[in-house]
């Protein structure tokens, strides 16, 4: 990767779609390399793979910087990561909730699952896309709730993404008589926020 517009583009997650033959790479057994050798840390997405179980495609992420100028080179090698895959966000469940947090902080999420309803639900009758949120002091924050007067069908909740860099996961509930509403949530290894993106 070249940078053309003359800035500095600070350390962020990066993610580039890639593609295998047939029995080329396997999930678990990719490596990140940068231009000196140097293995870096990565995680892939959006996984499909061939009919043998090896990767057809994904989605690449790691942590990259550029300066104004500049560029970068990685390359994917096959092998073991030396990190074993070890996790920089766990997601950790606790009953009907699932606490999802890095070094730098930590969420309440609703557990993943799904529920239908018989008789239609008020929103707030309904788990929110995040209950609650831990402070630097560790102490335990906010009440998530739905706020509409639409009245809920169905709910669900499931994690897309989970890995030493990420952990992310969708919620979506449907409401009566149609329409949706989603929610994103997106926690990384390396920032002090959440990423939220909602679709309705």
């Amino acid at each position: 990767c070249t940078e053309y517009a003359d800035r500095d583009w600070p350390r962020m997650l990066v993610g580039y779609d890639v593609s295998f033959p047939r029995g080329k790479a396997r999930p678990g057994n990719i490596r990140l390399v940068d231009n000196q050798g140097a293995e870096q840390p990565v995680q892939l997405a959006a996984i499909k793979t061939h009919g043998d179980g090896s990767i057809q495609s994904c989605r690449v992420h790691f942590y990259a910087e550029l300066t104004a100028g500049g560029s970068y080179l990685y390359r994917l090698e096959t092998g073991k990561p030396a990190s074993g895959g070890k996790k920089g966000v766990i997601g950790r469940r606790r009953g009907d909730r699932l606490e999802v947090s890095s070094s730098r902080l930590a969420v309440e999420l609703p557990a993943p699952g799904s529920q239908e309803y018989s008789t239609p639900k008020p929103a707030n009758q309904v788990p929110a896309p995040i209950l609650r949120f831990r402070l630097h002091d560790g102490k335990w924050v906010g009440r998530g709730s739905l706020q509409t007067e639409r009245e809920v069908v169905a709910f669900s909740q499931q994690i897309v993404a989970e890995g030493p860099l990420f952990l992310e996961a969708a919620y979506r509930v449907e409401f009566a008589p149609q329409g949706h509403y989603t929610a994103r949530v997106r926690v990384e290894k390396e920032l002090p926020l959440v990423h939220i993106a909602e679709e309705f």
